[in-house]
């Protein structure tokens, strides 16, 4: 039962690990794009 237990909180920790790179890749795409936006304003305005 032991082995159980580990393996179960080796898979959080993996599925956790990845939903954060998920998120911060998410967030620095999103950053980029406004970035983008925000300079094409400027340049019309």
């Amino acid at each position: 039962m032991n082995g159980y237990v580990e393996a179960g909180y080796l898979a959080v920790a993996l599925g956790l690990g990845g939903y954060a790179v998920w998120i911060a890749a998410l967030t620095t795409r999103v950053r980029r794009r406004e970035r983008e936006l925000s300079v094409t304003r400027q340049r019309r305005g």
